[in-house]
């Protein structure tokens, strides 16, 4: 199908940092756009930032794209548009396995994963597919496989968004890019697990992504990418064909640059005929008004991260705490109700962060969680954990660099055993402290429908551990180095209509997100460095 003159300046037009899924559906539905159109665009803005920015581990290879594109050209001319992802390139995170005729690997960043050919693709990747969005490739991510807490599956010391085959990705925001010296999740971090989805789309790599997580492993790297995002409710989203952390605690959710897209991408990822998905469009939610939600709000004066994790910078930490403070009061003015809660906090929540760290690493998900992945596999490599050592060990120029050299949890998970009595008595102390002053008590207790905190705290050990579902909310920009943050929204289990409807009011009621400051220069034809 042959481009118009119109259809050329429509391209030109295109500005991949800000334009959402929502509106290139849009200028395809115009005929001004074509999806092989704008997946030349994607794959052009890939080519031109990803060598600095590592967010992609692999593309399909483009014949195969194209020929996917220009199929769903094909349908659209015929009058058949399958929704609203229809002609959209996507970005997976590479837990998630595709079928070995999309020419990729599922190797979550890990050489041992390589060349193992999935017998078919996540369900979830099936789903997006057959609503016609194009997969157009694998995005880079801390392999946590086996280390739940948004890092490195080897060592509580490798820094978040490192994997050995993507190496180290970098914000496209950070002024001056990744800088080890400030923590495992410093500053200059784009936050993990799921890096690469994050930086893929907010350097226009695609408008939106599939991410996975624990226990922040989705939200954090969202927010540093100044990204609405879904963590859905453990259950609702199949992770069927993902490379698990732990099959009690693991799902599967969207990241893009607004709120409408991340209701479309629900819609698809969501069984219909569970319970409780509601019926219609998740979209329906978006009311953008706070008339009738009453929130509760966490201090951002306490609720920040450990300076184990983020070396501390002053002026970064009061910006936080203002710019939170403000738009709690701004929301005083607009919402139902707005006041500040005692959600679980301090040694209460070190120890349900500890006991749910000994968990995951001994029953969630670790051997045994593995073992069963790799059954799904036509070629693996390693058997078990313990062979996954032995495998790195023998490839340590690839898994094992100077600086990257550690792989203590992954020992500590071949070596962990755990009887039935310690494994239920772990989630009876989780269970107790959750119940005493975690969401459900909270909310019925002080009348909120909704807990609102800052995202640069240990707010995931809350909801990852309740498997309660969380929204991303940009909010600001750090001023010393140009990171975005932001706060994140939970609920009670299945509440993703109420936390679509909070994630539509915020992004009414505070300025729209903006893309990274170089990239946009670069757009525009400024000189300069990433």
């Amino acid at each position: 199908m042959a481009s118009t003159g119109s259809q050329n300046d429509s391209h030109s037009a295109v500005n991949l940092l800000t334009t959402s899924a929502h509106e290139l559906q849009a200028l395809q539905s115009a005929g001004t756009l074509t999806a092989a159109a704008l997946l030349q665009l994607c794959l052009s803005q890939v080519e031109q930032y990803n060598s600095s920015l590592k967010a992609v581990i692999a593309l399909a290879p483009v014949g195969y794209l194209r020929k996917v594109a220009v199929g769903l050209d094909q349908e659209r001319h015929n009058g058949k548009v399958r929704g609203p992802l229809h002609g959209i390139p996507i970005l997976l995170k590479d837990n998630l396995n595709t079928s070995s005729d999309m020419g990729m690997d599922t190797a979550a960043g890990c050489l041992a994963f390589t060349e193992t050919h999935p017998r078919s693709s996540a369900d979830v990747v099936q789903r997006m597919i057959a609503a016609g969005a194009i997969v157009m490739g694998k995005a880079n991510l801390s392999p946590d496989f086996l280390r739940p807490y948004s890092c490195d599956h080897r060592s509580e010391t490798l820094p978040w968004a490192w994997s050995a085959l993507g190496h180290q990705t970098q914000s496209a925001y950070v002024f001056g890019g990744f800088d080890p010296s400030d923590g495992i999740g410093g500053h200059s971090n784009p936050g993990g697990s799921s890096s690469g989805s994050a930086v893929g789309v907010s350097a226009g790599f695609c408008p939106i992504s599939l991410g996975t997580d624990t226990i922040g492993s989705l939200t954090i790297p969202a927010t540093r990418a100044a990204l609405y995002s879904m963590r859905p409710s453990v259950g609702l989203v199949s992770t069927e064909g993902v490379l698990p952390v732990s099959t009690d605690y693991d799902t599967v959710g969207p990241m893009a640059k607004c709120v409408r897209d991340i209701a479309d991408t629900l819609d698809v990822l969501v069984d219909r005929h569970n319970a409780n998905v509601p019926g219609g469009s998740y979209s329906h939610f978006m009311t953008r008004d706070w008339s009738d939600i009453s929130v509760g709000t966490l201090d951002p004066s306490l609720w920040k991260f450990n300076p184990d994790i983020t070396k501390p910078v002053h002026s970064a930490t009061v910006q936080m705490i203002n710019e939170t403070s403000a738009a709690y009061k701004k929301l005083e003015k607009l919402a139902k109700k707005v006041c500040n809660v005692p959600l679980i906090h301090g040694a209460e929540l070190d120890k349900i962060d500890n006991a749910g760290d000994e968990l995951l690493l001994e029953v969630g998900g670790y051997d045994e969680a593995l073992k069963g992945y790799l059954q799904t596999l036509e070629k693996p490599k390693v058997s078990s954990v313990a062979e996954l050592v032995e495998f790195n060990q023998a490839h340590a120029d690839v898994e094992l660099p100077k600086g990257y050299d550690k792989q203590d949890m992954l020992i500590a998970a071949r070596d962990a055993r755990m009887s039935k009595k310690r494994y239920q008595e772990l989630r009876h102390q989780i269970s107790v402290s959750l119940a005493n002053a975690g969401v459900d008590p909270i909310l019925k207790q002080y009348g909120v429908d909704v807990i609102i905190g800052p995202s640069d705290s240990d707010i995931y050990t809350v909801f990852g551990l309740s498997g309660y579902p969380a929204v991303t909310l940009p909010l600001g920009y750090l001023e010393f180095n140009g990171r975005p943050f932001g706060l994140v929204a939970l609920a009670s289990h299945h509440q993703e209509p109420l936390l679509i409807k909070v994630a539509s009011a915020w992004e009414a009621t505070f300025p729209k997100r903006q893309p990274p400051r170089a990239l946009e220069e670069h757009r525009k034809g400024h000189s300069g460095s990433l």
